[in-house]
């Protein structure tokens, strides 16, 4: 028997009551027009186009926004909705140098503004604040790797680079460390509350908004919010709840599925689209994690 996955990415978030990391991706507003095309080959991505085009792998958000609007006009263009994701075959709009500086540099103003509304004139003065402190972040604790990731990759970085100790807390449920700010609110703990940050989902993102317990707007004050796609809705939305700058984006969790090659040929749906198809043309050939699991 032969198994075949395919991969989807979903994203993982992450909210803040006090203080922050950073997280990865980008757009722009307007129109913008191309200067060349390029056809995707078998080893490319974005960022790797951008370097060469551009000499800088984080410009390749413009090639997205020149792109999709290209694409509005010409359907021989790609429609880029994940930037992760793109295609050998695919054509390209890679707008003028100038254009792509724009995108960069409007990110900038729109992070400066929210630093200012913060109570900051920099991201030195974040760091000069945060000199010295602990951060205390809960987060689900049910994978060696992550907390490994974390503890090194993470704790080990901010406190070498900029003397801050993040405490890892593991929990087996977010909605406990919810109710926990929402305990100490109800105390009237209005700050130095014993959470500082949490790996939030949705529907606790939404109960502590709602609740007007999240510190920010902060996200687009981040240094690598201008690489945050913040139009796309997977990013904009949680829970179907605007974000509103209260949540950032750290990283990307993968869902596989799994195929018998031998029940059901070579081939399996593509698409989310042709794999509700498939489902409803063979009932009772299609599994998936229960309901309450934390991936169902």
């Amino acid at each position: 028997m032969k198994k075949t996955a395919i991969y989807f990415l979903n994203a993982v978030l992450l909210t803040a009551l006090l203080v922050t990391l950073a997280p990865g991706h980008a757009s722009a507003q307007g129109n913008m027009t191309c200067d060349q095309d390029v056809v995707v080959q078998a080893d490319d991505w974005l960022s790797k186009i951008a370097e060469k085009v551009f000499g800088d792998v984080f410009a390749y958000p413009a090639i997205v926004e020149a792109t999709n609007a290209a694409a509005a006009g010409d359907d021989s263009y790609a429609t880029i909705d994940n930037p992760d994701l793109i295609e050998p075959g695919w054509k390209l709009c890679v707008p003028a140098a100038g254009e792509a500086a724009t995108i960069v540099s409007e990110a900038a103003m729109a992070s400066s503004e929210q630093l200012a509304a913060l109570g900051f004139n920099s991201w030195d003065d974040v760091l000069a604040a945060a000199d010295g402190t602990t951060v205390n972040w809960f987060m689900w604790g049910g994978s060696d790797t992550i907390n490994a990731n974390v503890d090194k990759d993470i704790g080990d970085v901010v406190k070498e680079k900029y003397n801050i100790t993040l405490n890892r807390v593991p929990v087996e449920d977010t909605a406990s460390v919810v109710n926990k700010v929402l305990d100490e609110s109800a105390a009237g703990v209005t700050e130095g509350g014993s959470v500082d940050m949490i790996w939030i989902n949705g529907e606790n993102f939404k109960t502590l908004a709602k609740a007007g317990l999240l510190y920010g707007p902060f996200a687009q004050a981040l240094p690598n919010s201008k690489y945050v796609n913040w139009d796309d809705p997977a990013l904009a939305f949680d829970f179907g709840y605007p974000v509103d700058g209260y949540e950032s984006p750290w990283g990307h969790a993968q869902f596989v599925m799994e195929f018998d090659t031998a029940q059901v040929g070579d081939t399996a749906p593509a698409t989310f689209e042709d794999l509700a198809a498939w489902i409803h043309a063979n009932p009772g050939k299609f599994t998936y994690p229960a309901i309450p699991d934390f991936t169902g």
